[in-house]
């Protein structure tokens, strides 16, 4: 398992690679702070994906993007055009009805077995999960 973390602009990110068999699975959470500009997040994205896309490898793309997905925000569509990544998220993922955190995946429908938000007593944000 290899693991790093940095911060691009205040966007902060944590890659895990994990060991699943034949291949490994790259797992990345972002934290994008609130009024970052999308071009920036854009950007941050490309730079992070690229590597991973060249090699083919799976991946799980997740986090707090302070975007809202169920206000109209096109991010989604950006992920999927740019990178073949779906949004896997169907409903609120905060106490006030928001889709702030994403999860995105290429992974095949079978070897994506459960995602979904949890209760959190911490924090207005759900935390989120994906079961591979």
């Amino acid at each position: 398992m290899q693991d790093s973390e940095f911060i691009l602009d205040k966007i902060q990110v944590l890659s895990v690679n994990l060991d699943a068999g034949e291949k490994s699975i790259a797992i990345i959470f972002l934290y994008i702070p609130p009024k970052i500009k999308r071009e920036t997040v854009k950007k941050c994205v490309c730079n992070i994906l690229h590597n991973y896309l060249c090699k083919k490898q799976p991946v799980v793309f997740a986090g707090d993007f302070n975007f809202d997905n169920l206000a109209g925000d096109n991010f989604v569509n950006f992920m999927l055009n740019e990178f073949n990544l779906r949004y896997l998220m169907t409903g609120s993922t905060t106490e006030y009805k928001s889709a702030l955190d994403h999860i995105y995946t290429y992974l095949p429908n079978d070897k994506v077995y459960d995602w979904g938000t949890l209760e959190s007593y911490y924090s207005d944000n759900k935390p989120i999960y994906i079961c591979v």
